[in-house]
């Protein structure tokens, strides 16, 4: 880490060039690790690329990584030449997303979830929302609050993402004022636009291209069920979706890839994952085991959870009728779990669309996991802000990817 000082608010002056430790006024005297001891200075130019690095996050000079061990030059900055980088760690997806990161936020979900603390003291998250929420609002404010941060909530009408302001303007704003944003976003490249531009992290709390947040939640009722010891015993289980391709399903299936969980879909044509995402999908998870069988029957065959959403998803309501006819043989009722094997699990992300994608039988049945998967959002969004924004956490480990990161 950067030797700054806590109470320095303001960057170092790069107004000045300075090419030798003798003549530099600002990179400051070595401190006793022998990390650059910098001293605030004027606000810089607006040329200038610096951006102040915030005590817990990790600068890099290029690709050069700075810290105690390889500590920066002395030296300061001129916009033409250099660039000082400061890269949070985002959680656009989980693809994105380590395995051993995937595995760390879901243990400490587990560590976190009858406990109160004070991990996050005085840090805050900002939570905006294109779309309307139950489990994410909720979710994220009250993870913040137990583990002793706050949380602030800003609607559609407050801020205009991309009428108002343009998401950019908004990241970079915010990024002056909170410690993370999360976004429940309309578009996922929303979600990218803030992230290459904040100094916080920036967290998916839904986009059209991805839910991760749910697959945490989905991934820790998995583990609960079949593995409570430690979520990396899923290996070799089997999670059948039945329904549409949708966010929740990309978000699902690639974590279950990365946890060694064989993933089948299960959809009319049309409406399963497509070709060109499994191609993609495959490349950026190879340990992705996945398998289309438009018969829902004999995809709940050797099924360890039974998994389904709405057919008709937020915005999609002019496509209602025909979505409801191609779904018509894709309910999960009591005959299709009675296709499964009896330890098999019935879960759904929600909300529920009563008799439409699963009858009151099934998901207020002994086999259902589907509330415990719901409160499951708050402990594993406990477990993703306690490792994104731990004391000490090296951000940079998250890029912000484009199409890499287009996969869920």
């Amino acid at each position: 880490m950067l030797g700054l000082r806590r109470r320095s608010l303001e960057p170092p002056d790069c107004t000045k060039v300075q090419s030798t430790p003798r003549s530099c006024q600002h990179a400051g005297r070595r401190g006793r690790e022998g990390v650059p001891e910098v001293r605030p200075g004027p606000v810089p130019r607006r040329d200038c690329p610096l951006t102040f690095p915030f005590p817990r996050w990790e600068a890099g000079f290029g690709s050069r990584s700075v810290s105690a061990a390889n500590p920066l030059p002395l030296f300061t900055v001129r916009s033409s030449l250099f660039t000082l980088l400061i890269v949070p760690a985002h959680f656009l997806s989980i693809a994105s997303t380590p395995t051993p990161a995937l595995l760390d936020m879901l243990r400490r979900a587990v560590a976190l979830r009858a406990t109160r603390c004070t991990l996050l003291s005085g840090l805050t998250l900002a939570c905006l929302f294109e779309k309307s929420s139950l489990r994410t609002r909720v979710s994220f404010e009250q993870a913040m609050r137990r583990l002793g941060g706050t949380a602030m909530t800003l609607m559609p009408f407050e801020i205009g993402i991309g009428q108002r302001e343009s998401p950019e303007d908004i990241a970079r704003v915010l990024a002056g004022m909170v410690d993370a944003i999360m976004a429940r976003v309309t578009s996922h490249d929303t979600l990218e636009r803030m992230a290459k531009v904040s100094s916080v992290p920036v967290i998916n709390g839904l986009s059209d291209l991805a839910h991760p947040a749910q697959a945490l939640a989905d991934m820790l009722t998995l583990a609960d069920e079949f593995s409570p010891a430690d979520p990396a015993g899923l290996k070799g289980r089997t999670v059948v979706f039945v329904g549409d391709g949708n966010n929740v399903a990309r978000s699902l299936a690639v974590a279950c890839g990365k946890l060694g969980v064989r993933f089948i879909m299960s959809g009319p044509p049309g409406y399963a994952l497509g070709a060109d995402w499994l191609a993609s999908a495959r490349a950026r998870v190879p340990t992705l085991e996945l398998t289309n069988e438009p018969d829902p029957r004999k995809a709940v065959e050797h099924a360890d959870a039974i998994y389904c959403d709405t057919f008709v998803s937020m915005g999609q309501e002019s496509e209602r009728s025909n979505r409801l006819a191609a779904f018509a043989g894709y309910q999960v009722n009591a005959a299709l779990l009675a296709r499964a094997p009896s330890h098999a699990i019935v879960m759904h992300c929600l909300p529920a669309h009563r008799g439409e994608e699963i009858t009151d039988e099934v998901i207020d049945g002994p086999r259902s996991r589907v509330f415990q998967q719901a409160h499951n959002r708050l402990h594993a969004q406990a477990g993703l802000l306690a490792e994104l924004l731990k004391p000490g956490k090296k951000q940079g480990a998250t890029e912000v990817s484009g199409d890499e990161d287009r996969v869920g």
